[in-house]
């Protein structure tokens, strides 16, 4: 960093003599420099907050809809389970006891083609 700088009305570079009506000024760079390194640290704080904030909010918009097809799920479940406890006992009635399975055929497995 820069320190200050003077200007006065003495002989001022390669011997050019400064007019002596002028005023010395210092000039310091460093406040200004030090101000733009804060700025710019909080910029990239602020940048990696709306990041992290973007991404919880993604996160929670998530885990809102995961927990919505959860109970759409239950739901389905529920109904699927009262459909099956009602054909049951309507089967129950319908069909002899001796010729039901005890548990459903399993589906027949898949042959690969590879």
């Amino acid at each position: 960093m820069a320190g200050p700088r003077v200007a006065s009305s003495g002989p001022g570079p390669a011997g050019i003599s400064k007019a002596p009506d002028m005023i010395e000024v210092t000039y310091d760079e460093s406040g200004s420099t030090s101000q733009a390194k804060k700025r710019k640290a909080n910029r990239e704080a602020s940048k990696k907050y709306r990041q992290r904030k973007s991404e919880t909010q993604h996160l929670k918009d998530l885990v809102r809809d995961l927990r919505k097809e959860i109970k759409t799920l239950r739901e389905e479940k529920s109904r699927c389970n009262s459909e099956r406890d009602l054909l049951v006992g309507r089967s129950n009635g319908l069909i002899p006891a001796h010729t039901l399975s005890s548990q459903p055929h399993s589906p027949p497995a898949k042959l690969s083609s590879t």
